[in-house]
């Protein structure tokens, strides 16, 4: 995925998925539990299901990373999210989240 500077996905829980996020350009900041951490190219982040985590770009540049989530099904909710019309009706989010056992629970992390 290529994430714009500044922006990223809010601070949310998957329930049921295990995910690794691979880095592969530019710079992005993590949240994971109550860790913040910044990644570079080839660095990993881990995220256990059922841990908070967010993730923004930094720096003037996007950035890119691939995400591995198993089980595999992560896929799915980013295809009903596209679906929904922009700018998001919230209560379309959070039925999208509920289908695919998900919670956003804040903002998206920042410096």
């Amino acid at each position: 995925m290529t994430v714009m500077p500044g922006l990223g996905a809010p601070a949310h829980n998957s329930f049921g998925e295990d995910k690794i996020f691979h880095v592969t350009e530019g710079e992005l900041l993590f949240l994971v539990g109550d860790d913040r951490v910044r990644a570079e190219p080839g660095d990993h982040i881990l995220v256990a299901k059922g841990v908070t985590h967010s993730f923004s770009a930094l720096g003037d540049s996007p950035a890119k990373m691939t995400l591995i989530s198993t089980p595999a099904k992560h896929e799915r909710f980013f295809l009903a999210l596209s679906d929904l019309p922009v700018p998001h009706d919230p209560g379309d989010v959070q039925a999208v989240c509920k289908a695919f056992d998900q919670a956003i629970v804040g903002p998206v992390v920042q410096p």
